[in-house]
């Protein structure tokens, strides 16, 4: 099996159902496993919203954000910025201890 990491959330109630979770049914392929983002920043994401309210690019549509039609990636890049780079999407708010992830 090919290496891959995972990103994002894992819908589990702890960090150790996680790890359970990715270990009995990805390995040996998994290289990278995030902590599942549990209790308080399970959804993190919501807290979100004005993030993507304030991009010029998307759309919101029958309730659902979307890519304005036309954008292109170059549209989405900040002046000076190589795709690929950080700064290339505008800074979300994270939640202490968000960054948890852990490598073989």
């Amino acid at each position: 099996m090919a290496g891959f990491y995972l990103t994002g959330s894992i819908n589990v109630a702890s960090v150790d159902d996680a790890f359970k979770l990715v270990g009995s049914r990805l390995q040996p392929g998994v290289t990278r496993v995030p902590d599942g983002e549990p209790g308080d920043r399970a959804n993190w994401v919501l807290t979100q919203a004005d993030v993507f309210l304030k991009n010029p690019t998307l759309d919101v549509v029958d309730g659902k954000v979307r890519v304005r039609p036309g954008t292109t990636v170059a549209d989405r890049l900040l002046v000076g910025v190589v795709a690929g780079d950080p700064g290339a999407h505008p800074p979300a708010g994270h939640l202490p201890g968000q960054h948890g992830e852990h490598r073989r």
